[in-house]
C-alpha cells in the first residue's frame, strides 16, 4: 500500500469516526427532548397520556407538507 492510499485510508476512518460521534450526539439530544417533552405531558404520578403525535410532531414538522 503506498503512502498516499495509507493517509487517504486515515483520513477516510477519522471523518467516519466524527460522523459515528455526531450521529451519537445528535441522537441522544433527540432522546433527551422526548423525554422533556413526555414530563412536561405526564400528570404528577403517573406513566404518561400524551400521544405520540404530541411528542415527535416538532420533530418533523419541517419536513410535513
Amino acid at each position: 500500500m503506498s503512502a498516499a492510499s495509507e493517509d487517504l485510508t486515515g483520513e477516510l476512518v477519522a471523518q467516519g469516526v466524527r460522523e459515528s460521534e455526531i450521529s451519537m450526539d445528535l441522537k441522544t439530544k433527540i432522546m433527551e427532548l422526548i423525554e422533556e417533552g413526555w414530563d412536561r405531558s405526564r400528570p404528577p404520578g403517573s406513566v404518561g397520556t400524551t400521544g405520540s403525535a404530541t411528542i415527535y410532531r416538532p420533530f418533523f414538522s419541517p419536513y410535513s407538507p
